[in-house]
């Protein structure tokens, strides 16, 4: 009986890691959300991967990110001009957030320790 527990667990944690992670690709392919690389490296990996990048990349990734930037700012000065008019609005977007800070800083975590077992770097 433990056994079959211990595996029905087990088989929804994969079905549910799953389909967050179906979820996640589709929005990409979508358009919905560009993904934000995780802070689980040292300053080393990160010269290794800016001298990899061409310049032509280097300028359209800068583009895509000034027009991201834009279309936010239009986006929250538009908001601060209608207002939230629910306290359900305030509410869901404070619970975003709060999910979305709580999932990357245990991804970020369970990254870094991956990162750090494989590779046998340490901090410091």
């Amino acid at each position: 009986m433990k056994k079959m527990f211990g595996f029905g667990l087990a088989f929804l944690f994969v079905l549910l890691f799953g389909v967050l992670a179906g979820v996640q690709y589709m929005n990409e392919q979508a358009g919905r959300s560009i993904p934000v690389p995780l802070n689980i490296s040292t300053e080393t990996n990160v010269s290794k991967e800016s001298t990899t990048q061409t310049p032509s990349t280097v300028v359209t990734e800068s583009r895509q990110t000034v027009n991201a930037t834009n279309d936010l700012i239009e986006k929250k000065e538009r908001a601060k001009e209608v207002g939230n008019f629910n306290f359900f609005s305030d509410l869901g977007g404070y619970l975003s957030s709060s999910f979305h800070k709580m999932c990357r800083s245990t991804l970020e975590a369970v990254m870094g320790f991956v990162h750090h077992m494989f590779t046998g770097e340490t901090d410091g």
